[in-house]
């Protein structure tokens, strides 16, 4: 699709391709996404006149980049093909085999799929901010709340576990020593009411209509 929008094939406009990739992502169609995903970005950013008035979006895909590196589904596909491209390789090494079966290899890939660290969220979450400070054009407020949402769970879920029910600030500093690397989950704590904070200003998204979002 991109080849044929490149070369003003069948009428394939950027809008399109645009929103191609982006309906990949919401179907989890990982392929697709995986072969999408890059060259579209780098179409977007490559300062040519005719995709000059969408260049914001390449800010949107890569939010979805990010985001697409902490989905689990598309953390298992990515090992999936390690896996598959591994197999493969060990066959042509050795001059032959059976090549695992694919419920094989999901199997062995939902098994030994690198699970998401605090690094993971925090590199998420510089992308995010880094996509917001920056933007050119209007950025798609879904992804952008989607996103937000998804690490403020991931805060909520640590922070939760440090209630004191005391207003004594010493008390809370003494329990948030409890959490692993409580700097760095501060930082992350602060950059997404950064960009929540951004999202509020921007699309007039108050804290309670946050709240009622799915």
């Amino acid at each position: 699709m991109i080849d044929y929008f490149v070369s003003r094939i069948d009428g394939v406009t950027i809008e399109s391709v645009i929103k191609f990739v982006k309906l990949a992502f919401c179907y989890e169609q990982w392929d697709v996404l995986i072969a999408t995903l890059d060259p579209t970005i780098r179409l977007l950013e490559s300062g040519a006149s005719h995709v000059a008035k969408f260049v914001h979006e390449a800010q949107s895909l890569r939010i979805i980049a990010g985001l697409e590196q902490l989905h689990p589904n598309a953390r298992k596909h990515r090992r999936f093909l390690q896996l598959q491209s591994e197999s493969q390789a060990l066959i042509e090494v050795e001059g032959g085999g059976d090549m695992p079966s694919t419920y094989q290899l999901n199997k062995q890939a939902a098994a030994t799929r690198k699970p998401e660290t605090l690094e993971d969220w925090l590199e998420f979450s510089s992308i995010l901010l880094k996509c917001v400070n920056y933007s050119k054009g209007s950025l798609d407020i879904d992804i952008i709340v989607d996103s937000c949402l998804y690490l403020w769970n991931k805060c909520r879920h640590v922070f939760s576990k440090i209630q004191t029910g005391s207003t004594d600030v010493s008390t809370y500093i003494k329990a948030l020593q409890k959490i692993e690397q409580p700097q760095k989950m501060l930082q992350l704590l602060c950059e997404v009411q950064q960009v929540m904070t951004w999202v509020g200003m921007e699309f007039g998204l108050t804290p309670g209509l946050w709240a009622m979002r799915p």
